[in-house]
């Protein structure tokens, strides 16, 4: 399984814990909520039966209520009525009621045990299992209150009777309802703004990595110039830039003390070869020369070729790493370019007797830096000419593709394996010996693929039946020309 990576980590682990958080906030919320509308609902009970209490008189005989409950609908016999009942608070229990609601018919509230020293709330059943919230409150009821008023005498005779009220569930429940789905759908609503918050955030960070990495790919400054930093990019941000441009001026000092190193060297040696590919050619035309010495001379002026051979393209290693920065892309005709490039090597096929074939009476036009092109060229047709065994063929093949140009060489390479495939591009590789004698890979096609890869160009190399492929892909012209007759052939 794939890790993830950092940013959707991040992501995550924000996600998972700002909805657990809210969550938690969301619970706490509710249960205070819930909690509120309790007391609410347990305060409209009592002032029921506060109310009941200050309608409460003495008569001289008994404790009365001063009015009738069906003047009250809701203790009425309607649907989903109130209920009350009162009793003598005589300390027991099981006393009978003195008053009781037309609601409650034949029936009782449940009566909470034990002195009432403050208000009492409490869950009961009511008539036919009906959940009710209850209330319960003491009442004091004045016995003399009419013999106060007629002498203005002080008297403390009281008689403390015990209101219930219970009043059914039903609006609570659904208010708790309500509630509940509003926690819910807030918490929905939320967490997918705050998802919704995350995924901008991640968006603005990858598009600000996104901008540093563009910027890394297609920066062509100097190693000294800070071409990742500017005001587009985030503070937070400027370490990693700058530490990717010290990186990056390091890399470059180094590439330019390579090149430089290159450049040195292949100029050091590039005399003395000369002098002695000279000397040699001269020597072998001079009369009077025996079979052994003309051989000696002949291997002689062979590996001095093969050395300038070397020399030339690490030359030409060095200019390209020097001028990877200035790439000039621009139209230019593939076929064309082959024939220029087989025409530079004609003379070492000719010695070797190979064949370089190749596209007839064709333009077929490519968009490319065309110094590049001419070095993968002349590294693909040289390779062909002192690699492809004596009197065979190299077959050089151009065809339109729907992502450009491909332009394939392909040549017998009985000499190679599989193994020697993976380090054709390796620079100290020189590779088996081919029929003539000829070594020296390595280096060639090491620029062909530096080059290419510089130039973002695809470079493919492919061993198959004996056969030695090398493709190269190149993006086509735009238009409906960009294949065409032209003039002329190329010879075999």
């Amino acid at each position: 399984m794939k890790p993830l990576s950092l940013q959707a980590r991040t992501g995550v682990f924000l996600a998972v814990c700002g909805l657990v958080l809210l969550g938690g906030l969301e619970v706490l919320l509710f249960r205070q909520w819930q909690a509120e509308v309790l007391s609410e609902f347990d305060q409209s009970i009592l002032a029921r039966a506060q109310a009941l209490g200050t309608l409460m008189s003495f008569d001289g005989k008994a404790i009365r209520l001063d009015f009738a409950d069906e003047a009250s609908p809701e203790y009425s016999q309607a649907s989903n009525p109130a209920y009350f009942q009162i009793w003598a608070n005589s300390g027991v229990a099981s006393s009978a009621p003195l008053e009781r609601s037309i609601s409650l018919g034949d029936g009782s509230l449940p009566r909470k045990t034990g002195p009432l020293d403050a208000p009492a709330f409490f869950d009961a059943d009511g008539p036919g299992g009906r959940p009710l919230r209850c209330a319960g409150v003491l009442v004091p009821v004045d016995l003399h209150a009419g013999l106060r008023a007629a002498s203005d005498t002080e008297s403390d005779s009281y008689s403390w009777t015990e209101v219930i009220v219970g009043v059914g569930r039903e609006r609570m429940e659904d208010r708790k309802h309500q509630l509940r789905a509003t926690m819910i759908l807030a918490y929905v609503v939320l967490g997918l703004a705050y998802l919704a918050s995350i995924v901008a955030a991640m968006w603005l960070l990858r598009r600000s990595l996104g901008g540093v990495t563009a910027r890394l790919r297609t920066a062509r400054a100097t190693p000294l110039e800070p071409i990742l930093w500017d005001e587009r990019t985030p503070s937070e941000l400027r370490p990693l830039t700058d530490a990717l441009d010290e990186s990056r001026a390091d890399a470059r000092q180094l590439v330019e003390r390579e090149r430089l190193l290159l450049a040195s060297l292949a100029h050091e040696i590039r005399t003395p070869i000369a002098e002695v590919l000279t000397t040699t050619e001269v020597a072998l035309d001079g009369p009077g020369r025996n079979g052994t010495e003309r051989s000696a001379l002949e291997a002689c002026r062979d590996v001095a070729r093969e050395m300038r051979l070397t020399v030339d393209r690490l030359l030409e290693l060095a200019r390209v790493r020097s001028n990877a920065s200035r790439l000039t892309r621009s139209r230019l005709d593939l076929a064309q370019e082959w024939r220029e490039a087989v025409e530079k090597c004609a003379a070492l096929a000719a010695e070797r007797r190979v064949r370089l074939l190749g596209p007839a009476q064709q333009i077929v036009e490519a968009v490319a830096d065309a110094d590049a092109v001419r070095v993968i060229l002349g590294v693909l047709a040289g390779n062909a000419a002192g690699h492809t065994p004596e009197g065979a063929a190299a077959v050089c093949s151009i065809v339109l593709v729907p992502t450009g140009v491909r332009l394939e060489v392909s040549n017998p390479a009985p000499h190679l394996g599989e193994a020697d495939l993976e380090m054709l591009c390796d620079p100290m590789w020189s590779g088996p010996s081919a029929p003539g004698g000829h070594h020296g890979h390595g280096l060639g096609l090491y620029l062909a693929s530096e080059v290419a890869e510089s130039s973002d160009l695809d470079l493919h190399f492919e061993l198959r039946e004996g056969m030695l492929r090398i493709a190269l892909h190149l993006p086509g012209a735009a238009g409906g020309d960009a294949c065409r007759p032209g003039r002329g052939e190329l010879a075999g």
